[in-house]
């Protein structure tokens, strides 16, 4: 299984996932009262993460939806990003996908 999470930085120009800057990023700045850090780049901002942020959660397309919907419940990420071999970025999955899929298709989680 290659359910992981990872913050680290890799060349923008080989087309491989980097990082993902999501709404908690500019959250966090703003419960933090820097207002002002708004101007920050995204690079800069990033950079004023928390030294226990967790990472990036990542799969592949060969991952199992119930392996993916355990990990969302149990580590309370919202989504993970999919990634080929080479961690070049495929998809998003979310967690209102795995949700989605299971009420509209009638599959349980455990037996997907």
């Amino acid at each position: 299984m290659s359910l992981s999470f990872s913050t680290t930085l890799s060349n923008y120009v080989s087309g491989i996932l980097i990082n993902v800057f999501e709404s908690v990023d500019v959250i966090t700045l703003l419960k933090g009262g820097e207002y002002d850090a708004l101007s920050l780049s995204v690079g800069e901002a990033l950079l004023r993460r928390s030294e226990d942020f967790p990472g990036i959660y990542t799969c592949t397309l060969n991952d199992r939806l119930d392996s993916i919907f355990e990990t969302l419940r149990k580590s309370r990420v919202h989504r993970f990003v999919v990634i080929d071999e080479a961690s070049r970025l495929v998809g998003v999955v979310t967690l209102s996908d795995v949700v989605e899929y299971v009420l509209l298709e009638g599959e349980n989680p455990n037996e997907i």
